[in-house]
This record gives structure tokens, sequence and C-alpha cells, in this order.
């Protein structure tokens, strides 16, 4: 078994990998495509991050593989079973995805960054069960946030510096823990939106005028963050304890 470190080399295609290699370390070359059966099976950790890599066909990855790095490629399309089942972390950050499909994520994935991308809009169940970290900050996305979109093993998700304007009942999964809606465009906090176990929540930089009460029975919150234009219309029992909580930091 051995790592293999072929960073920073010039490469423009996927050299022959020798079949004892467990980690492999691709990033920083000038890589655009993956060819069927380039890695070997055994193969545990892949790096290919800050490569040219436009688009992931079925079957680029060995089944054995628990972490992938994608990030900083120009990757735009995503096809369904793309990704091997056994995946545990994948990062997908800063590329040029703007759609997500079915199909996609149905694995053993626990840690998934979708960040600086460009996608617009949720599609239901994408996300599957087992998932507990996931990060969508710096997209486009407008989605009428409800429970379908996200699993109910998720208890961290980041949804900063998106368009999202409208927060409904139980729009979240409920043993979501942190949870991270700065930069949007909320205006109004529905009764019930947020998770009863959240210990962390933000809400900076949006448009909400008025803080309801409900917001009290998320005993659990040991951090909110709520900086920017000032709220109109805040429920004295919330203003009561808003003021308790920053006494408590």
């Amino acid at each position: 078994m051995s790592i293999l470190n072929l960073s920073s080399k010039g490469l423009t295609d996927i050299p022959k990998i020798p079949n004892n290699v467990i980690e492999l370390d691709l990033s920083y070359n000038q890589i655009t495509e993956i060819k069927p059966n380039s890695f070997p099976s055994g193969l545990k950790e892949l790096t290919l991050s800050c490569n040219q890599l436009t688009e992931i066909h079925p079957n680029s990855f060995p089944h054995e593989l628990k972490i992938l790095n994608l990030c900083l490629n120009k990757i735009v399309t995503l096809h369904p079973k793309c990704f091997p089942t056994g995946l545990e972390q994948l990062y997908l950050h800063e590329n040029k995805i703007n759609k997500l499909v079915h199909n996609c994520f149905q694995n053993e994935l626990k840690i998934l960054t979708l960040n600086n991308n460009y996608i617009s809009e949720l599609i239901p169940n994408c996300f599957h069960s087992g998932l507990k970290i996931l990060d969508l900050r710096g997209n486009l996305i407008t989605t009428e946030l409800t429970q379908c979109y996200f699993p109910v093993t998720l208890t961290e998700l980041n949804l900063c510096n998106n368009k999202i304007k409208v927060l409904c009942k139980e729009s979240f999964p409920p043993n979501l823990s942190i949870l991270l809606l700065t930069d949007n465009d909320i205006k109004t906090l529905s009764d019930r939106c947020f998770p009863p176990n959240l210990t962390e929540l933000h809400l900076d930089y949006n448009k909400i005028v008025q803080l309801p009460e409900f917001l009290i029975d998320l005993i659990y919150l040991k951090k909110f963050s709520l900086a920017g234009k000032p709220i109109i219309d805040v429920h004295p029992s919330v203003k009561k304890w808003f003021s308790e909580m920053n006494r408590g930091k």
C-alpha cells in the first residue's frame, strides 16, 4: 500500500497508476477527462482539485473509493450514478455545476460540498439518508425550502449567500444542529420553520423585519447571529431571550 503525489506535474492525462496505490494526489495539473479504468481498484482517496475537468461520467472511479476531491475544476454536468456507492466524502465546490440530478448522490456520503457553483434549484430526494454535512453556500438557490430536499440525518447545513426568500413551516430536517442562512433575501420567518434541536443559527444580512415568539422554543440554541438591517418588530419575550443569550456568551 502506498501514497502517490503527482501534484503540479503539468499532466494533461492520467498516467498509469500502480495497483498498490491507495491515496493519489493529481491536483494542480491540466487533466481534462477521466477515462475508464484510470485508477487501481483498491484506491481509497483521490484528489483531482485544480484541473480542467468539465464532466463526470458513470464508472469513472473505483468502487472502493472513500474520499474524492474535485473542487476548483470546470465541471458543469453530473450524471446519475457517476460516483461510487461507498463514497463517504465528496468535494465539488468551486465548479460550474448548474443543475442537480437524481441518483447522483445515492451512496454512503457523510460530507458533501457544492458551494460556489451555479445551482438555482433543489430537487426532492436528491441527497440521501446518511448525509451529515451539506454545504450549498454561494449558489443561486431560490427554491422554497421543505424537508423533502434534505435527508433526516443531516446535522449541518450551509445555505449562505443564495437567493432564498421564504422559510415555510418545517423547512428543515428535524435533527439539524447547525444552520447558516446569512446573506439571503429572507423577509419572513414562518411559524416552526426551524427544527427544535438547533444549537447554532445564523440569519445575518437578510431582510427580516420581525422576530416571532416561537424562537424562544429553540431551547438548545447556543449561538444566534442577526447582524445587518435593524429588526423593526421584536416580540418582547424574544427581546428578553436574545439579551439573556448575549449575556451568557
